[in-house]
């Protein structure tokens, strides 16, 4: 995090922001997955992997289903993403077991 009383306010609402947005997809499986992720991690984000983050969950429902729970590769606009690759780790690694 920033040093910083702003810097961190920021961060941290952006945080918070970003951890609200990942337990509403409309999509129970990504829901799990995207806030197994962001506890795992979260913390130790910084604003530009929380920029990549939102990116990323701005793809529609179905795409970040097929990539993030059928596991199939990353699509072209997320390939330079490095939070989406590391979703797609974390989701290859039986986060959803039991989902």
């Amino acid at each position: 995090m920033f040093s910083g009383g702003i810097k961190d306010d920021t961060l941290h609402s952006s945080q918070r922001r970003l951890i609200m947005r990942v337990k509403n997809t409309g999509m129970k499986e990504l829901d799990v997955l995207f806030a197994g992720f962001m506890a795992s991690i979260g913390e130790h984000m910084d604003a530009r992997m929380l920029g990549q983050f939102h990116t990323m969950l701005d793809l529609d429902t179905p795409t970040l289903y097929r990539t993030f729970i059928v596991q199939q590769q990353l699509p072209e606009q997320l390939l330079d993403n490095l939070v989406a690759a590391k979703v797609l780790e974390y989701a290859r690694s039986g986060s959803l077991a039991g989902v």
